[in-house]
């Protein structure tokens, strides 16, 4: 007998426009999840208005670290005062902070937020190095700052020189400084000039002429030089010139021709 067989007809799958399948369901879900999302975001807003409000939670207190004698509490609360822009979540703490700054003696400032309504400043001032020409002062890492005159400290070395010297001339202050020291001078002043030449000066009143070529070598023979020869005769020194290849001259206080010796051998 032949073998029976039969065929089946492949199912042709139906053709479905696109969304056709989404029932009713689907769209009120979707529909609804929108919905939700949208409410949370404009919840989400409102709060975070809310929390920025000045009025919610306002600063209360401020505490302050670290003023020193030459910041006022008056000046730190007028400066925090006109950046409350928020209250204790709307406050931008690093504009109060870079506002402080700008009181002449605040070398830095720290400020934070303290539960409930307290902002903690923690200031660090101004440390003077050195007076820098007539009306501003370098601080210990070189840079100007200008309080008023009036706050001035008294006894700093005095420096001055053309813009953007600052941190060369405090070196050259301190390697000066520490290359007299043990001869017992103590060096009050430099100065750097407009054509680049130095001068500087002692506690006791002798002025160096040191001129354009700064020489550290030719400085330590000459301090070597003072402890043996001159210091026993500084009081009648007015000048000492420098720029001498091969030794230095004295000009005396009393000396008709303005002091100037022939030049010394080191």
């Amino acid at each position: 007998m032949p073998a029976m067989t039969s065929r089946r007809r492949p199912r042709v799958a139906a053709a479905r426009t696109p969304g056709q399948g989404l029932g009713i369901g689907r769209w009120v879900r979707l529909s609804a999840t929108i919905l939700v999302c949208a409410a949370l975001i404009v919840g989400a807003d409102r709060l975070r208005g809310w929390l920025l409000s000045p009025d919610t939670l306002p600063i209360r207190i401020v505490k302050v670290k670290g003023a020193g004698e030459h910041i006022s509490s008056q000046q730190v609360q007028q400066v925090v005062a006109s950046n409350l822009s928020g209250g204790f979540f709307g406050i931008d703490l690093n504009a109060v902070a870079h506002a402080l700054t700008a009181i002449p003696w605040v070398y830095r400032a720290n400020v934070q937020r303290r539960w409930p309504g307290t902002l903690l400043i923690r200031l660090q001032p101004q440390r003077p190095f050195a007076y820098w020409g007539r009306k501003a002062l370098l601080n210990t890492q070189g840079d100007i700052f200008t309080p008023p005159v009036s706050t001035f400290p008294k006894g700093l070395p005095a420096l001055s020189g053309p813009d953007g010297k600052e941190h060369e001339l405090m070196q050259r202050y301190q390697a000066t400084q520490a290359l007299f020291a043990t001869e017992g001078l103590h060096v009050v002043a430099l100065r750097e000039d407009a054509r680049r030449a130095y001068r500087l000066w002692f506690a006791n009143g002798i002025e160096l002429v040191i001129g354009r070529d700064w020489n550290v070598r030719r400085m330590a023979r000459l301090a070597a030089a003072y402890a043996r020869v001159l210091a026993p005769k500084a009081d009648d020194i007015n000048r000492i010139d420098l720029r001498y290849p091969n030794g230095f001259a004295v000009a005396w206080k009393h000396s008709n021709t303005d002091g100037a010796t022939a030049p010394a051998k080191e």
